[in-house]
């Protein structure tokens, strides 16, 4: 959202949780096969595999393997970011007021077989056609991102994008990263499938192609051979989706499955660490838990309400949802521990944003806001427990100040519209 309508306070850090059992996945190894992934997803079914709508975890985890971007996060140091279908990160140039990024491409990158398509090689007007999807609202979530950004087509092999308005590599490159509306779809694929064919049959350039898709049950992905980082170590991935947590459990206990996303939970991962040939590792910053102010509306147009609101609260009761080393405080919406210039809590403190848990000063500010009997606020929030939860202790936390909240729940797709 555009600084002048929001304004945000940053509350709770929650790292990316996954538990593998080693013992089912080695033993197809030690036969000297490529093994398949079995991977419990934590949810009934897909939302959605383009890359330009994905929001949830069960959508990302498919399209991740599937697609590539210009350049990508470094595999397990996300913060840094390299090239990827691209040669190399490039300097950007003025062109009067617009700032210009050329792209070379890797020459060789095959786009995956389909249904409808052969393989064939990615070029420049894949790269246009995908970062032009992205900016189309009818065709991408994420679509705003992409705004006062224009793609051209140099040669086969080289892109340009100008900006409108320049940014610096911290902001700009992310929007062609590996992930989001950065991803690169094959345009021949998309055309002949349809946009709508398209979301359950994904056609991209990453390690994995797409195989089969079964309605709540399970996408299938095999290796792609061809890949130009190398052949992968994998024949394929299974994704199985499985909403209960529970089943998830008991299906890795049973060796039915080879990893699953965990519960967010300390004392969950305590106990699957204590079992023999299990590992719950945990890693991130995965997700950052914030509050947005809309501050075109009553009464939240009241800085005195937005700062009584951020007083109110209290860090901790979030982090108590999950539990250290699961979760952590955090005082910037980007945290200090994923990117350079978030800031820590001494930052924030000594910039007078840290807004440290002070109960009576929130009450104060209410007063003198002019709300001191509070007022009824309403929210949406997904069915997911990971949402909903922190909504919750939000309520609690808000009605100490008289700020009765309303909480509708929705199912993950509809809060994202």
């Amino acid at each position: 959202m555009s600084s002048t309508h929001s304004q945000v306070r940053a509350v709770l850090l929650t790292a990316l949780l996954v538990v593998t059992s080693f013992a089912s996945i080695g033993s197809s190894a030690a036969q000297g096969e490529r093994p398949t992934l079995r991977l419990g997803v934590a949810a009934a079914d897909l939302q959605t595999l383009d890359p330009h709508f994905a929001s949830g975890t069960q959508d990302r985890t498919i399209v991740d393997m599937v697609f590539n971007g210009l350049v990508r996060y470094v595999p397990g140091n996300a913060p840094d970011i390299e090239a990827d279908l691209a040669t190399e990160i490039p300097e950007p140039t003025m062109e009067g007021t617009s700032q210009v990024w050329t792209f070379a491409l890797r020459e060789g990158v095959m786009c995956h077989p389909s249904a409808s398509t052969e393989a064939y090689e990615l070029t420049a007007d894949d790269v246009v056609y995908s970062l032009e999807k992205s900016a189309n609202v009818d065709r991408s979530a994420y679509a705003a991102d992409y705004a006062g950004m224009t793609v051209a087509k140099v040669d086969d092999y080289t892109v340009t994008i100008t900006m409108e308005t320049p940014l610096s590599p911290a902001l700009f490159l992310p929007k062609v990263a590996n992930y989001s509306g950065g991803f690169i779809v094959c345009s021949q694929a998309v055309e002949a499938l349809g946009d709508e064919a398209f979301k359950t049959a994904p056609v991209g350039t990453g390690p994995f192609m797409f195989s089969q898709y079964n309605p709540q049950n399970a996408v299938t992905l095999v290796a792609n051979d061809d890949y130009f980082r190398g052949q992968p170590k994998l024949a394929g991935v299974e994704a199985r989706y499985i909403a209960d947590s529970t089943s998830l459990q008991l299906g890795l206990q049973a060796r039915e499955l080879d990893v699953i996303d965990g519960l967010n939970e300390a004392q969950w991962v305590d106990q699957i660490n204590g079992e023999e040939g299990l590992i719950a590792d945990i890693f991130g910053a995965a997700e950052v838990t914030f509050v947005n102010f809309n501050t075109t509306v009553e009464p939240l147009n009241n800085p005195q309400v937005r700062q009584a609101i951020a007083y109110a609260l209290n860090r901790d009761d979030f982090v108590a949802l999950s539990g250290e080393p699961v979760a952590a405080p955090v005082y910037s919406v980007v945290p200090s521990e994923f990117m350079d210039g978030g800031l820590t809590q001494e930052e924030a403190a000594a910039a007078d944003v840290e807004y440290a848990y002070d109960v009576e000063r929130a009450q104060q500010l209410m007063e003198e806001a002019g709300f001191a009997d509070g007022f009824e606020m309403e929210l949406i929030t997904s069915e997911l427990d990971s949402y909903r939860r922190v909504y919750e202790v939000m309520q609690e936390s808000l009605g100490e100040i008289g700020i009765e909240l309303q909480i509708n729940v929705v199912d993950h797709a509809t809060m994202h519209e």
